[in-house]
């Protein structure tokens, strides 16, 4: 807890000059209050999901802080605004997650800078197995990248072995990967955020989802595609602030 309240004092340091803009500074104050109320509830929710102790999942989550300070150092370094930064949930979500499941291949829609991407790959790394499959657009809109990085310039190089990145839509390059692969263990969307395109995504890649796999997706907040998709499924789903997880029961069903 006491970590928690020295990173959001720091990220709301990084993100001081959205405050002197009274629109900025109440939707940084309601992200703070959701976060926070995320925050309070997060490791219920994913022991719920992921079946694990909550000892086990608290060990996880502590790993998870120094990923989070290299992503706000570099970020900060770079003069990158990041409000996101106060969210203490999706990063460490998708590296317990990663840790405490084990998956042997991630595939994610949406880089960016590469802060999720940083995340997987990080508790990857410390399994010691698994690859991570990337697909973004190759020119990001210019509010997600520092003007002089490229996308996932925040990952570190270290861990680009376990990197595949392929620069391209996604409506084209992630039926390949996916027919490539066969199976995948995670699916983590954060791309185009449209009701649609949400949809569409999640539909191609829901069968391709080991039994007892995750389908994660950020903004699930943005409409109400999470909940379209998700409610007819078995298996445990929850949403913590905007980030949905769903695990495929063990026993398939008929998506």
């Amino acid at each position: 807890m006491l970590e928690h309240i020295r990173h959001v004092a720091r990220s709301a340091g990084y993100n001081r000059r959205l405050l002197v803009r009274p629109v900025r500074a109440l939707a940084l104050a309601a992200a703070w209050y959701r976060n926070e109320v995320a925050f309070l509830r997060r490791t219920a929710r994913l022991r719920h999901v992921l079946g694990v102790d909550t000892a086990v999942l608290g060990d996880a989550l502590r790993e998870a802080v120094p990923v989070m300070e290299h992503c706000a150092v570099r970020l900060r370094r770079h003069g990158a605004v990041y409000p996101g930064l106060l969210n203490p949930n999706y990063g460490p979500l998708l590296y317990a997650a990663t840790r405490l499941l084990r998956p042997a291949v991630v595939v994610e829609t949406g880089v960016g800078s590469g802060v999720s991407s940083t995340f997987f790959l990080s508790a990857l790394e410390k399994n010691g197995e698994g690859r991570l499959n990337s697909i973004d657009l190759p020119i990001p809109r210019e509010s997600l990248l520092p003007s002089e990085q490229q996308t996932g310039w925040l990952v570190p190089d270290e861990l680009r072995p376990r990197w595949e990145l392929t620069l391209g839509d996604a409506r084209r390059h992630l039926p390949e990967l996916l027919a490539r692969l066969d199976k995948v263990d995670f699916f983590y969307h954060d791309s185009d955020h449209r009701h649609a395109h949400m949809i569409w995504e999640y539909t191609t890649a829901y069968p391709h989802i080991r039994p007892g796999g995750l389908l994660l997706s950020d903004d699930v907040t943005s409409n109400r595609a999470w909940d379209d998709f998700t409610s007819p499924l078995a298996g445990p789903t929850t949403r913590i602030n905007r980030t949905g997880i769903h695990r495929k029961p063990h026993t398939p069903t008929s998506l």
